[in-house]
């Protein structure tokens, strides 16, 4: 004998039929966000961190650091540049010379006395119009950052 399973139970919705498998869909898509921000987060932070060691590869030569937004300028610092999430620009400076401030990030820069460099990563990595900012510098091992999400 055939008996339905579903017997009543007309036009419900799947979340009405199953309640922990949509949670457990929520739970998933959340932690998939959380692992492409880890990764997008560990790019900026990666290329930071190598642009960081050509610059003092530079300066150990030059007794300066080394403005740089372009390749030509990056394989100069030896480093590779592929495509990816976001834009980098480092600026350097004299002392005495003021580090530039960063648009969304707050940092209160002491008064350089000696040469100087900022590394500035930006990207929109989730495409949502908002975009995400990393900054690091010579003054220190801190990474500063707002919206590292986006």
């Amino acid at each position: 004998m055939y008996t339905p399973l579903a017997v009543g139970l007309a036009g419900a919705t799947v979340a009405a039929l199953n309640p922990i498998g949509v949670g457990a869909l929520a739970w998933s898509a959340l932690a998939f966000r959380a692992a492409v921000c880890t990764a997008n987060t560990a790019e900026a932070e990666h290329v930071i961190a190598a642009l960081q060691a050509g610059e003092e590869a530079y300066r150990s030569e030059s007794i300066a650091y080394r403005s740089c937004s372009d390749d030509a300028c990056w394989r100069e610092l030896g480093v590779r540049m592929r495509p990816g999430r976001y834009t980098y620009a480092v600026v350097a400076g004299v002392p005495g010379q003021m580090p530039p401030a960063v648009p969304g990030v707050h940092v209160d820069w002491p008064v350089p006395t000696e040469p100087w460099y900022v590394v500035i990563a930006t990207g929109d990595s989730d495409g949502d119009g908002v975009s995400g900012t990393f900054v690091a510098s010579s003054f220190g091992t801190d990474t500063y950052s707002a919206n590292e999400c986006e």
